[in-house]
């Protein structure tokens, strides 16, 4: 969801694929991280 906002630099060697790929494993990750602090409390 903040790809489009924030974007990519110009300079960047990655294709667009991988960065979006990168984006949703962060978010799953981030996700992920919630659910286990959640379980935990």
């Amino acid at each position: 969801m903040s790809v489009p906002i924030m974007g990519i630099a110009p300079n960047s060697q990655a294709t667009t694929e991988s960065v979006y790929n990168a984006a949703l494993a962060l978010g799953l990750a981030n996700q992920l991280t919630n659910i286990l602090r959640d379980v935990g409390e």
